[in-house]
């Protein structure tokens, strides 16, 4: 996978048709690119030897390819006068490495706790949310309808959110209040729950 203005770099190696031992070109092999099923002259490849029958071929990805373009790249060279034409490597152009994506996954997680760090000096809000958790909360004015099997079911009551957990544990519905809601619950005939209606009150 590479992104546009990216570095390429394909090595490859050329036989002698005859006995398949490595053998130079008999003249520097010449590469062509393929976007999208044509080739494209304003991405070219530089060609050098780095040994007997071995080859280095680098280019940069045009900036002005785009995500989702299909890119192939060809190789020609000829040994002992036998020409023979090979694909080098196909990829498809995208707008981000892997690394980009972790990298900005991490980054997104340091504003995330930096966000957490800062909501948490709202000392109204978080007892909210950890009330809302099971936390620093008390239910007052509960009401219960006989359920199946002789069970009953809750079906209204106050939630109260309280900043702290001494308030909570006293639940006077006053002392500590943050907020306080209303709930009412609605069952079937197997007393499981159908609709709970959450109504804030302060």
């Amino acid at each position: 996978m590479y992104k546009p203005g990216a570095s390429i770099f394909l090595p490859f190696s050329t036989q002698n048709s005859t006995t398949g031992v490595a053998a130079n070109a008999d003249s520097l092999p010449t590469t062509i690119s393929r976007k999208n099923g044509i080739v494209d002259p304003s991405f070219t490849l530089n060609v050098w030897n780095t040994g007997t029958g071995t080859y280095q071929s680098s280019g940069t990805i045009p900036s002005n390819y785009i995500a989702g373009d299909c890119v192939n790249v060809l190789v020609t060279a000829a040994v002992n006068s036998v020409t023979g034409t090979a694909v080098l490597t196909n990829f498809v152009v995208d707008t981000y490495y892997n690394s980009d994506l972790y990298s900005s996954v991490s980054s997104g997680t340091t504003q995330i706790r930096s966000d957490l760090s800062s909501i948490s000096t709202n000392t109204a809000f978080i007892p909210e949310i950890l009330g809302l958790l099971g936390k620093y909360s008390g239910l007052r004015n509960t009401t219960y309808s006989a359920g199946p099997s002789n069970f009953s079911n809750l079906i209204s009551y106050d939630l109260c959110i309280y900043d702290g957990s001494t308030n909570a544990q006293t639940n006077d519905g006053v002392t500590g209040l943050v907020h306080k809601y209303s709930v009412v619950n609605t069952y079937d005939g197997g007393g499981n729950v159908l609709t709970c209606i959450t109504t804030k009150i302060s």
